[in-house]
């Protein structure tokens, strides 16, 4: 992991990536900024926080025989035969849990429609200007 790989993933999920450097600080005071840079540690906090289980796959054959499988909650992401090295697909596997992340934090959340009701007017009265005693009546 190199700092290139960190400014991408600034630019894609700044949230997502806080929240964990805030996590791993918290977790590991004295070695957060060297844990944080270990793969295994990464994925092991995506699986802790938000139960997202990242697996590097190899598929026979191919020019990119290297790819990703993200399972977990409602997500099922697959990328296989796109990259060249076990490596770079695991680092494309955590870049997309982090989007995952980032994605659901910026959702804005349902209100029910009892909260907000529209606005209605008041009901107007029947037929003001008619008389009183029906036609037939009279």
């Amino acid at each position: 992991m190199n700092r290139t790989w960190w400014k991408h993933l600034q630019i894609i999920a700044p949230n997502a990536l806080r929240a964990s450097t805030e996590r791993f600080a918290k977790k590991f005071p004295k070695d957060w900024r060297i844990r944080i840079q270990k793969i295994e540690e990464l994925e092991q906090y995506f699986y802790e926080m938000y139960k997202l289980e990242l697996h590097q796959s190899q598929v026979s054959g191919g020019a990119l025989p290297f790819g990703f499988r993200i399972s977990g909650r409602a997500w099922k992401v697959s990328r296989n035969r796109h990259y060249s090295s076990a490596d770079e697909a695991r680092w494309a596997g955590l870049a997309m849990a982090f989007s995952l992340v980032e994605a659901e934090g910026r959702q804005v959340v349902y209100v029910k429609p009892q909260v907000h009701q529209p606005v209605r007017r008041q009901v107007k009265d029947e037929k003001k200007s008619m008389p009183k005693v029906g036609w037939k009546n009279s």
